[in-house]
């Protein structure tokens, strides 16, 4: 069953200032942390939702509405 509240459904991620949206070519939204990068304590594609994370920074929920990269 898909959650149909974002925040239900990606959890802490969706207002992550380390993560990265890339958009598959289905449509298909995944969720990479960029502190994964430096830090193997990290998963690069954390399981969702995400309920707690050492490592969150939030930030202001319009900055996901910059244009994904195509993967």
């Amino acid at each position: 069953m898909r959650a149909t509240d974002p925040v239900e459904g990606v959890g802490l991620c969706l207002h992550c200032r380390h993560v990265r949206v890339v958009r598959s070519r289905t449509n298909q939204n995944y969720y990479r942390c960029e502190r994964s990068a430096a830090d193997a304590r990290y998963p690069k594609y954390p399981r969702l939702p995400m309920r707690r994370c050492d490592g969150h920074e939030p930030v202001e929920p319009g900055r996901l509405d910059r244009p994904s990269r195509q993967r």
